[in-house]
């Protein structure tokens, strides 16, 4: 496939619109069906969050009292860029941008693209000029500070690890014990800045501190409500698909290769897909990432509030920990132990 048919089938089929939407629905029901399993409240129908989607775009958006509507406009629209192009510019198994354009994927552009909604969203929160949302994008700028270090920690160390910046291609053969240990700890790290990466906007107050009614998006309405519904749905393929894609491909890729090679062998007709092998593990790997945050966000809204508990304090303690741990296995790995 040439660059512009392969560009063109990467913006809008696969991985970019058509499918990322689509994803976005189906891993998007698996969370919220686990949330709402585990905090006893009503589990989502299959068509639940488009139907959501489609009643918010049929409203009239009513741009709130003292802001620009440019500020808005821009903040909307940021929210479903940035995880669309982070899904666009992923190379996962069968993407048309690596075949076409030599895609190998970046690091550190697709970590920066993650971050682009989560700052749009404070960003809007500043921009209305209400107490409760600013006092929310206040809460929620400190999450993300926090959230932010094992994140960086955990791809830093993979490229270090790896000794490279890219996502492709993967290690061949089966990885030293340090790297795998390395891929591991980079996982838990990762994981834990995900619940703040990947945050959902509830579409009411239930649970909330009762310093903190509301959040940024709640004098949103009608469209710009609904762009940010999407785009949240977007992010979390988009962590998740990078999760999958920066680390679990690197930990199972020499395992992958012996068992497509022994299945090859089995089936006489021919040869075992290496892709398709690596396309289920990031299916599953999705899928499981999506039940494992809506596992977090249903045992995390039946814990009690407490003011006394400092935002930061969890993640000054075990995810930096992760994290300097996966940089120190990094450099015992590179040093060949």
């Amino acid at each position: 496939m040439s660059a512009i048919p392969g560009f063109i089938v990467a913006v809008l089929i696969y991985p970019g619109v058509i499918v990322a939407l689509l994803a976005a629905w189906a891993f998007g029901w698996v969370r919220g069906a686990l949330r709402g399993a585990l905090s006893g409240g009503q589990a989502p129908t299959a068509m639940g969050e488009v139907n959501a989607w489609r009643g918010l775009f049929a409203r009239e958006s009513v741009i709130p009292e003292g802001v620009h509507p440019v500020a808005v406009a821009l903040g909307t629209t940021l929210a479903v860029v940035f995880p669309l192009l982070a899904l666009i510019l992923l190379p996962v198994p069968g993407n048309p941008l690596a075949t076409a354009l030599g895609l190998t994927g970046d690091l550190a552009a697709e970590g920066a693209l993650l971050l682009g909604l989560p700052l749009a969203r404070v960003f809007v929160g500043w921009a209305i000029p209400s107490p409760y949302t600013r006092l929310a994008a206040d809460r929620s700028a400190r999450l993300l500070a926090g959230a932010l270090p094992p994140f960086v920690l955990a791809l830093t160390a993979a490229a270090q690890v790896l000794g490279q910046l890219t996502l492709t291609p993967l290690p061949t053969g089966v990885l030293p014990s340090f790297t795998l240990l390395t891929l591991a700890l980079c996982i838990a790290a990762f994981a834990c800045a995900l619940p703040v990466l990947a945050h959902v906007t509830p579409l009411h107050a239930d649970g909330a501190d009762l310093d903190t009614p509301g959040d940024e998006l709640s004098e949103l309405s009608g469209r710009d409500l609904a762009f940010f519904r999407v785009g949240e749905a977007l992010q979390l393929v988009a962590c998740a698909a990078l999760l999958v894609t920066a680390f679990v491909l690197p930990l199972v890729a020499g395992w992958l290769a012996g068992l497509t090679h022994v299945f090859s062998n089995v089936i006489k007709n021919g040869a075992v897909d290496a892709g398709l092998a690596r396309v289920l593990v990031l299916l599953v790997g999705v899928a499981l990432v999506a039940a494992g945050l809506g596992a977090w966000d249903g045992i995390y809204t039946r814990r009690p509030s407490s003011g006394e508990r400092p935002p930061l304090s969890w993640w000054f303690g075990l995810p930096i920990l992760l994290g300097m741990a996966a940089l120190v296995a990094a450099a015992w790995a590179t040093r060949g132990v």
